[in-house]
């Protein structure tokens, strides 16, 4: 059962600016790091952005700027040009302002085209460890290439970079090891064949590839799932299933140290992978999906919530966000593997709060 850890009340019409957001992902930012939970959540609006930031002790306050990462960094633009600092603690990053064909690093970039700093492009860091390096992984909209910078801390200069250029696809999801000593990236060829690829952090060398058992979800619109365990032996991939029906959906679980596949968990519910997060707590693989309300010319979208975990036999262990949840009253916007600990964290809304779940195994 989820028991609640924290909440802090904002103020805020948490319902209208969950609408819009990435569904039940945590909306970039809202992670849990370290022993104390902390999110951050982007504001309507256009540049140069506005983020409420909610530290561990529950004061918050709001800040300028863009949310585009997994991590809880805060993008500004200063007189030294583009630069992503942590919302907790002193790190802070600095790089070209834009990645525009996948060509060697040059302190010289174009300062137009795509793709800017938020656009189309995957930033990754390991949890908990924003000083240990950032991943900037860009793919334009053609998916024609694909760029992959390794950064440090306030060099503009990246550590390597890889240019992916065989015009077949591109990278549609990445994630860094929990250790920071690994990267993975899932590659989606135009045919929807999907290679999950690992690479050493030190020099981006490739250490292994392995094919996936069906195109990864969302690979068409470069937004697919990954998600390490909390020690970094294991990787989950989630992956469309054409072969049982056309909405189905599967978590492929992989050795991270091999490439091996281990196991593979066809989802009984059917979900929307563009609002769905993914983790792995265990032997126990798990996906969550949040669609926020919404109401449109044509049809209204009711908000739901859907929730379905495998243990290491296959069997489902939960196959709905059940009442003994604990979670009466409450809007469960999102759950996510937690990195300091055994176990899962749940952000929810009650009312104008915001508020932090916790369990010592996925539910």
């Amino acid at each position: 059962m989820l028991r609640e850890l924290n909440r802090t009340d904002l103020g805020l019409d948490l319902d209208r600016l969950s609408r819009g957001q990435s569904g039940g992902r945590f909306v970039p930012g809202a992670r849990v790091v370290g022993t104390d939970p902390t999110a951050s959540l982007q504001l309507p609006g256009g540049f140069p952005g506005k983020i409420v930031h909610v530290a561990g002790g529950g004061s918050w306050r709001a800040v300028e700027g863009r949310l585009v990462a997994d991590a809880p960094l805060q993008f500004v633009r200063d007189p030294a040009g583009m630069r992503a600092l942590a919302l907790e603690g002193s790190v802070a990053y600095a790089a070209v302002e834009r990645v525009t064909a996948a060509s060697a690093w040059s302190a010289t970039a174009s300062g137009t085209g795509c793709c800017g700093w938020w656009e189309n492009t995957l930033w990754r860091a390991a949890p908990g460890a924003l000083d240990r390096g950032l991943l900037r992984a860009v793919t334009p909209p053609s998916q024609a290439w694909s760029v992959l910078d390794w950064h440090l801390p306030e060099a503009i200069e990246p550590r390597w970079r890889i240019a992916l250029t065989g015009g077949d696809g591109a990278v549609v999801a990445a994630a860094v090891s929990p250790r920071a000593d690994q990267l993975v990236t899932v590659f989606a060829a135009h045919s929807g064949a999907a290679v999950l690829q690992a690479r050493r952090l030190e020099d981006g060398a490739v250490t292994w590839s392995a094919e996936l058992g069906g195109p990864a979800a969302e690979w068409r619109r470069g937004d697919s799932r990954v998600a390490y365990r909390r020690d970094g032996a294991r990787v989950a991939v989630l992956v469309e299933d054409p072969a049982r029906c056309e909405a189905c959906t599967a978590i492929e679980v992989y050795d991270a140290a091999r490439g091996e596949r281990l196991k593979r968990f066809e989802l009984e519910t059917v979900i929307a992978p563009r609002f769905a997060s993914i983790g792995l707590d265990r032997d126990t693989a798990w996906v969550f999906e949040h669609v926020t309300r919404s109401s449109g010319e044509l049809a209204d979208r009711p908000q739901r919530s859907r929730y379905e975990a495998h243990d290491a036999a296959g069997r489902v262990r939960r196959a709905d966000p059940g009442v003994d949840w604990g979670l009466d009253g409450c809007t469960v916007w999102a759950l996510a593997p937690r990195f300091d600990g055994p176990g899962v964290i749940a952000l929810a809304q009650r009312g104008s709060h915001l508020v932090w779940l916790g369990a010592d195994e996925a539910p």
